[in-house]
């Protein structure tokens, strides 16, 4: 006993040298402490577990004592850290505190406070007698558990004088640390300090309200530890803030301890979803390790077995378990009746096989294998390799590709990629599977996709190695349509559900609460105090993100009103409307104007086609308006408000001198971005403003662009951008300062949204406060750190008063959404009355950016995308040019660039491939004599539809009813799927005459037209990648044999449901109100 307490004093000596060792990894030094302190307390208890971390203690002292560190020894520490966390984690989940105190310290740290409460203080003599315990902390400011000590120590010194329990907290605190012979004796080093950081902590959380969740973290922490230790992203590697710990292991808590959905809710999702997939396939990889030896002692002697790294594979048998003085081995047969015997560290490596084997593997290469294998990350870490041959839990995210791209291509576990840890394949909306970050993987642990469609199909359609589904979803509206789609599904499938929302996506967040999900707020101030400075905004994605989630503490708002009397009399005509109404015959004026006054503050710069464009939507008003005048009062004073537009009124609108004032104001060498409402408008007015006047670090971006690059020293927002945005500003950490232009009415709109914002938040710590309250598990968990900090617990479950009906409705205000939402209701109201008509088909509604367009579009159906939010097609070399052009509908995004026929019926790759195409049109004929033939076999026999699918599906291709009747009538498709084997049967079916003789002709005329297309492909994708074909312009022509061809563009503002719709609607672009012009498009209004 009293030779391990001598050994304390050496053990934080090399701690000490560690840390201040310039080529340490700090983000270890926290790490290494936390495994000293359990070393203390298993060796106190004689547990053997703790000669394992001894051994690590000693491999770290033998690494410091050479006075330099290099990369390997880096390496080498990282292994010998994760490794023995692992081995230990069982332990520190059942009995020992992450504070590094056992349960009787814990209780006599209570005690002794409890005697210091009453205790006579002296501010002097108190600080002089810490001073020597704050520099030992200070040595330790690199850990994560410790950089915020000296400043909650200070805290504390500003709350003695208080009277209240406050006071007395922060007195008997600083009392207890000044007390060297304190229960852990500070004559210990460092170690002897744990319980001394245990009691700030304590005290910092009641005299500042904060950090009261800690002992719910160190639970979670202490059952899935590789969380808080795992150094897996920044330079040099870190683990995660405690706020992203927190987050983290909420998400593993509800994917695999509770039998419910489960929301998250964060200020700022950013790489959350991302970390909480990563970490959930780490977790399903441990689930198994703790099943392995259990597995393989099941076994029966000659169970044949698989033993992979991944690289190698070896069948073998399996022979029993057998004891080599006091280590197990396992008995492996091998060819030729031998065998060999394996280490218990190969189990992570053996899985029984589906098969028996025929051919056994060589033992000696087996051997050989044992001494040169690829060891697996995964299996040091988890005790589970990921290459070991059997079915396993597996995560599926669904969220934006970007982000998901963006933020796991920076975590770097052990020095590699995270794919080439955990194994990661991206699913497309297609369904098309393709390896991540070009890491080939057979069973990966991680399917990661961007569609609802593709979600469901690979949910009900497991991969053969997937056990069971751990769902993260990246965004409340995704998970709302993920759940309605779960349960539309013929399949009903069971799986444990976590989505992670914004805290500004309330209206899906609140369906879901409604729909039963369990709702976790997430603070940050429930486990961090807040800053005292701005985090650094360098780094990459991952850091960036990771480090702004406090940043909202330090962030100022400042509204700077701007006035255009044109467009306030123009609102103040919108807010005119009478309580209760819906705007009745003005409903699509009032549509109109919204639509102006939106277009007006869209740009803070202006330029010759925002001006023409803003004089076009003013005549077109004047026309409307002036029609209604006669008949309706308000119609008749909009006339007279829009009759007084001149021309200088755009002067009111445009923003520039303003924000040149404003940045002359900032420093020049701040990092400032200045948020437009779409990334078109951000590139003009970059290009405008650069003329006049130059300001190094000022970006023009749209919010997506902030949201990849924030933190910044300032944001300018030259206008409302819309109400998911704004929120999202208000909310989020992304800059320190934050400067609003608004027009009054803007302001208006803006005050409103904070005032619902901060609603919500009541709303949500109410219903988070209650769902721990009911939850049993959660309960348990709480209820089992007793005393002071159990109080802190409690504490923060009776914050919030839930007795109050705290309703985020933001009230009062109609914003552009507001009417956008009323007109698609119109539309839908009047779609609703064709549903009695016939000719059906299932429409999704597609609304556009230009003139109030809108189209309906198969759902399952694909479409051409030229541009992607916001952005041209990307340079994906992995995908065909057809896959990058054509989309699933169920996978549109606002912001995709969509190109629809004018006066024709084929798509845009179809007209371009007969440049490709010599005698284009005797080849076309020539392909189409199938559908020909089939037209020609139903006019002549009247057989059905349903009979010619159930002949065909007695021919071995089985085809659907409605896909024959498309076939039929259709003109679009070039040639069914597996045409080669198709058409020969058709023309035995169809028994025509022309086919029989044709089908050569047939299949070689098919070929060549998908030949064409994919050039065609291929050179539309060269004409995006060039600027050639420009995709903010209103119509794309071309032309072809000597003719001219067009198409529309339009941009995808906002998307609707399915719902049925009369099929001569399909793919037709219409318009809530006709435009004034038109583009030789054609169109319908809306009709009733």
């Amino acid at each position: 006993m009293q030779h391990f307490r001598s050994l304390l004093p050496d053990i934080s000596r090399t701690l000490e040298l560690a840390s201040s060792l310039p080529e340490f990894p700090v983000y270890q030094i926290g790490q290494w402490v936390w495994l000293a302190s359990q070393f203390r307390l298993l060796a106190e208890a004689a547990d053997p577990m703790a000669t394992i971390i001894g051994a690590a203690l000693n491999f770290l002292g033998k690494i410091v004592q050479k006075g330099s560190i290099g990369s390997s020894e880096v390496q080498d520490l990282n292994w010998v850290l994760a490794s023995t966390v692992t081995k230990i984690s069982p332990i520190g989940a059942s009995q020992i505190n992450r504070a590094g105190l056992s349960s009787g310290e814990l209780m006599a740290i209570e005690a002794r406070l409890l005697r210091l409460a009453g205790a006579p203080f002296d501010v002097t003599s108190v600080r002089r007698r810490v001073e020597s315990q704050i520099r030992n902390l200070e040595a330790f400011s690199s850990s994560d558990r410790l950089t915020a000590v000296p400043n909650k120590i200070e805290a504390l010194f500003a709350a003695t004088g208080k009277a209240d329990k406050i006071g007395a907290a922060a007195r008997s605190a600083l009392l207890y640390l000044a007390d060297e012979d304190d229960i852990v004796p500070d004559g210990s080093g460092v170690l002897g300090l744990v319980d001394d950081v245990y009691v700030i902590d304590w005290a910092y959380s009641v005299v500042e309200g904060q950090t009261q969740c800690l002992p719910i973290l160190e639970a979670l922490t202490a059952r899935w530890p590789y969380v808080a230790d795992l150094a897996i992203y920044g330079s040099p590697k870190m683990p995660l803030s405690r706020f992203g710990q927190y987050v983290c292991v909420a998400a593993l808590y509800s994917l695999f301890s509770q039998n419910k959905r489960t929301l998250l809710v964060l200020r700022d999702v950013s790489a959350f979803g991302t970390l909480a997939a990563f970490f959930g396939a780490i977790e399903c990889a441990s689930d198994e390790a703790q099943t392995v030896e259990q597995d393989i002692a099941s076994w029966p002697i000659n169970q044949n077995v698989v033993i992979s790294d991944g690289v190698k594979q070896f069948k073998a048998v399996f022979k029993g378990v057998e004891l080599i003085g006091s280590k197990k081995k396992y008995r492996i047969g091998v060819r030729n009746n031998g065998s060999i015997t394996v280490g218990s560290d190969v189990a992570p490596y053996i899985a029984a096989a589906s098969a028996s084997h025929k051919i056994l593997c060589d033992g000696a290469e087996l051997s050989t294998w044992l001494k040169e294998r690829h060891l697996d990350p995964m299996a040091t870490l988890t005790g589970y390799s990921r290459q070991r041959v059997q079915e396993r839990k597996t995560v599926l995210f669904l969220g934006p590709k970007s982000k998901f791209f963006d933020y796991f291509t920076c975590i770097h576990p052990f020095g590699m990629t995270a794919s080439k840890l955990v194994g990661v394949k991206y699913v497309g909306a297609d369904g098309v599977q393709q390896d991540f970050d070009g890491e080939p993987c057979d069973a990966p642990l991680i399917y990661a996709c961007s569609d609802v469609s593709a979600a469901i199909e690979l949910l009900t359609a497991r991969p053969k190695h997937v056990s069971e589904w751990k769902v993260v979803i990246d965004g409340a509206t995704a998970g709302r349509n993920f759940l309605a789609s779960m349960e539309a599904a013929a399949n009903k499938i069971q799986c444990n559900i976590c989505i992670i929302g914004d805290l500004r996506d309330r209206e899906a967040a609140d369906d879901l609460i409604q729909g039963g999900a369990a709702v976790w707020y997430l603070e940050d101030q429930d486990v961090e105090p807040a800053p005292l400075s701005p985090p650094d905004s360098s780094g990459d994605a991952l850091t960036r993100a990771v480090g702004r989630q406090n940043l909202h503490w330090l962030r100022s708002t400042r509204v700077d009103e701007v006035r255009s009397s044109f467009l306030e009399r123009a609102a103040d005509w919108l807010s005119q409307r009478n309580e209760g109404s819906d705007g009745g015959a003005l409903q699509p004026l009032e549509f109109e104007v919204s639509s102006f006054i939106q277009k007006a503050t869209s740009s803070p710069i202006r330029d010759e086609i925002f001006d023409a464009e803003i004089e076009a939507s003013v005549r077109r008003i004047i026309s409307h308006a002036s029609v209604l005048a006669p008949y309706e009062e308000r119609a008749s004073h909009l006339f007279s408000i829009f009759q007084s537009w001149r021309r200088e009124t755009l002067g009111e609108i445009d923003k520039r001198e303003l924000l040149a004032n404003i940045l002359h104001s900032y420093q020049s060498d701040q990092n400032v971005a200045i948020v437009c409402r779409s990334d078109r408008v951000a590139r003009s007015c970059q290009t405008a403003f650069s003329k006049d006047v130059k300001f190094p670090n000022v970006n023009f971006m749209n919010l997506e662009g902030v949201r990849k690059n924030a933190p910044y020293d300032r944001i300018i927002v030259p206008g409302w951008l819309d109400k998911m945005g704004m929120r999202e500003l208000a909310q989020t950490g992304y800059s320190v300062s934050v400067e609003l232009i608004l027009f009054p009415f803007e302001k208006k709109w803006y005050n409103t949204s904070i005032k619902a914002g901060n609603r919500w938040e009541r709303q949500l710590e109410k219903k988070t406060i209650s769902n721990f309250r009911s939850n049993p598990v959660f309960s348990q968990i709480i209820n089992s750190k007793g005393g002071i900090w159990q109080k802190q617990v409690v504490d923060r479950l009776n914050s919030s008063d839930t007795s109050v009906d705290y309703n985020a409705v933001e009230f009062g205000t109609l914003e552009f959404e507001d009417y956008e939402a009323e007109a698609i209701a119109l539309l839908e109201k009047s779609i609703s009355q064709e549903q009695e008509k016939s000719n059906l088909s299932i429409g999704k509604l597609v609304l556009f950016e230009r003139d109030s367009s809108y189209t309906f579009l198969p759902p399952h159906g694909k479409v051409i995308v030229l541009a992607d939010n916001d952005r041209q097609l990307s340079d994906q070399t992995s995908a065909s040019a057809e896959s990058r052009l054509f989309r699933l509908v169920s996978s549109l995004q606002p912001g995709m660039v969509l190109a629809f026929p004018q006066g024709g019926d084929r798509d845009l790759v179809d007209s371009r491939a007969d440049e490709f195409i010599k005698n284009a049109s005797s080849v076309r004929v020539q392909a189409s004599s199938w559908k020909t033939a089939l037209k020609r076999h139903f006019a002549r026999t009247n057989e059905s539809y349903s009979a010619f699918s159930r002949r065909l599906a007695n021919s071995g291709e089985p085809r659907d009813p409605q896909t024959v009747k498309a076939w039929a009538n259709n003109t679009h498709s070039v040639a069914p799927k597996n045409y080669k084997t198709l058409i020969p049967l058709l023309a035995l079916l169809t028994d025509d005459d022309d086919l029989k003789g044709g089908i050569s002709a047939t299949v070689r005329a098919i070929d060549l037209i998908y030949k064409a297309r994919s050039l065609a492909a291929e050179s539309i994708v060269h004409s995006l990648l060039s600027g050639e074909i420009d995709t903010e312009a209103e119509e794309l022509t071309f032309q072809l044999n000597g003719r001219s061809v067009g198409y529309a563009l339009h941009k995808i503002k906002s998307l609707g449901l399915a719902r049925p719709v009369q099929t001569e609607r399909l793919g037709v672009v219409q318009y809530l109100i006709r435009p004034h012009v038109a583009r030789g498009e054609a169109f319908r209004g809306l009709r009733n």
